[in-house]
């Protein structure tokens, strides 16, 4: 489902990456190959991806607030599971984002959580981690400070608060089950 909105001189923008002044992301929640997250930006979001044995992926959701107030009470979380479903979300008093995504493993693989972290950037400064996130349990729900208002930019830009929650996860190959003798002959 894709909105468009549209802007009038006078009338407030209320949620989160509604595009103004163009280039949010889209899909704002997918997974991409773990590397440097901030360099790649979202371009390399996908919604379905196939696992491989041993490699590491970051599960990604950006967000930008694009209401003309403040958002407060923010809560966020992703979620997973044992198939790779994922699904993200991220609330406020002006609105939110979430999505979905799936992470396709082979058989006898498991995903293993590696950690989670949340930044947030002003502008083109370097991004500030603002949250570490070390248990799978705290990953699904937890609380993030205020995010500001696109409106308290800086003149001639409109993405300086944006901010990515990237959690990463690794396939790996389950552990190889015995095998019993069934030979009644053998010693």
């Amino acid at each position: 489902l894709i909105l468009a909105f549209f802007s009038i001189v006078g009338v407030a923008h209320a949620g989160f990456n509604e595009n103004i002044g163009g280039g949010d992301c889209v899909p704002a929640f997918g997974i991409a190959v773990t590397g440097n997250v901030l360099a790649n930006g979202c371009s390399s979001y996908q919604i379905q991806q196939y696992g491989t044995a041993g490699q590491s992926y970051d599960v990604r959701l950006y967000y930008r607030n694009t209401s003309n107030i403040d958002a407060t009470g923010v809560k966020a979380g992703i979620t997973v599971n044992s198939t790779g479903n994922f699904s993200g979300f991220l609330t406020s008093n002006v609105g939110g984002v979430n999505g979905t995504a799936n992470l396709t493993i082979p058989s006898n693989t498991h995903l293993e959580f590696n950690g989670a972290q949340v930044y947030q950037r002003m502008g083109s400064s370097t991004p500030n981690m603002i949250k570490q996130i070390t248990r799978l349990s705290e990953l699904s729900n937890f609380s993030m400070n205020t995010i500001p208002s696109y409106a308290k930019c800086p003149s001639g830009t409109t993405f300086c608060y944006q901010g990515i929650i990237v959690a990463t996860f690794t396939v790996k190959q389950d552990a190889a089950q015995p095998q019993l003798c069934t030979d009644t002959t053998a010693n």
